[in-house]
This record gives C-alpha cells, structure tokens and sequence, in this order.
C-alpha cells in the first residue's frame, strides 16, 4: 500500500511539474527563425513590325526572405502569455542575372500573446496573435537615381497556429506556420510617384512579394523559467 501511494506521488509531482511549464508567473524565453524562397517567370514577347511574333525570352525572378526574433512572454493566466520580440527580417528580390535586386532589411518589433493547449505532458499546440512593426531600408536601383535608397515602414498582423513538443520541463521545441496573416509596406520611390504602398491578406501564406513561399514554416525553441 505505502508502495503505490509512493509511486502515485511522484506521477503526481512529474505531471505537475512539466504542466507548471506554463502556468502564471512562469516566464518565457523563445524565439522564430523563418527562410523562405519563391521563384517566379515572366515571358517578353518580341514581335517584328507587321506584329508578328519572332521570339518569346523568359526572365526569372527568385525572393528570399529571412528572420529572426528573440520573444520574451509572461503567464498573466494558466496557458496565456504576453510578450514582446525584437528581432531582424530581410528579403531580396533579383533576376537570373543580378540585375535588378531590390533588397530590405528591417528592425521589427513584435508584441504577441499565445495560448497553449496540452495533448499531455510532452506535446502541445499553441495559438499565437500579434503584429510586427519594422522599420528599414530599402534598396531598388529601378528606382532613379536619388531615391534608390529609402526609408522603409512595414505592419504584419497575424494569426499563427504551431505545435510544441517538450523534450524536458524547461524547453520545448516549436513548429509554426503562418495562419491568418495580413502585410502592409511602404517606401518612398521619387519625388513624381510619391510613396509606394503595398497590402495583402492572405490565409496559409503571405504575398509572394515579400518572398514568402507557401504556409512559410517557422522552426522555434522555446524556455521556461
């Protein structure tokens, strides 16, 4: 008898203790990595001067993008916590011969919040709402001479949705995809255009023009402490 109740003890204590990962007053230290590429074509018709067709020429055009952001969360709540992250993100943009590349590279800040739901004491999936607000510069030699480099501005409001697997009590390691997501850019381009502006909504992935491919999986490493 003594036996058994000493072994539903410490089954007791091991469950508490990996559930306690996230319940309020634990903090959590976690950070996104996301690279993604996507590459698109565009044909040139070439006609002769009856307008017939002589030749058609394909140009290729890759993006890639890359991020990192460091996030610091605390449970308000069991299973709730609010955050902010700092971090980088970047994305080019260049035809098959280098001759056109656009570049942007940015400061984000990103205030979130993420609910976690347990499947047990080792896996669980988590909802995370926030937005990123970057601030950059950016590069496009299409552009005339004097504003080629610009101050850049962007807003990202999302709804990601992700998975964490706990190998220990203290780390969990993250899968997350992009769910609901909305992207707003702007950049000055010259004085006769104005400010270029660019919006998109999208659910599963974002506009292929800031170089995200589809869904744009983010792996994560996750502390609590």
């Amino acid at each position: 008898m003594k036996k058994n109740l000493l072994t539903l003890i410490i089954l007791a204590a091991m469950v508490t203790s990996s559930i306690a990962q996230t319940n309020k007053g634990k903090f959590l230290l976690t950070g996104t990595l996301g690279i993604s590429s996507n590459t698109q074509y565009s044909n040139n018709n070439n006609y002769d001067q009856y307008g017939n067709l002589i030749s058609t020429t394909s140009t290729k055009f890759t993006s890639t993008q890359f991020s990192i952001i460091p996030k610091f969360g605390y449970f308000i709540v069991n299973n709730l916590a609010l955050g902010l992250g700092i971090g980088y993100s970047g994305y080019t943009t260049k035809n098959d011969n280098n001759s056109n590349k656009v570049t942007n590279n940015s400061i984000t800040l990103n205030p979130f919040g993420r609910y976690y739901l347990g499947i047990n004491d080792k896996f669980k999936f988590f909802g995370e709402l926030g937005f990123g607000l970057s601030y950059g510069k950016y590069h496009n030699p299409g552009y005339s001479q004097n504003y080629q480099d610009n101050n850049s501005r962007g807003l990202n409001i999302y709804l990601s949705p992700g998975f964490a697997f706990f190998p220990s009590d203290k780390v969990s390691i993250e899968l997350s995809i992009n769910g609901i997501n909305f992207q707003s850019f702007n950049s000055n381009t010259n004085a006769t255009t104005g400010n270029y502006t660019s919006n998109s909504f999208s659910l599963g992935s974002t506009s292929s023009t800031t170089g995200n491919g589809f869904l744009n999986p983010k792996l994560g490493i996750s502390f609590y402490f």
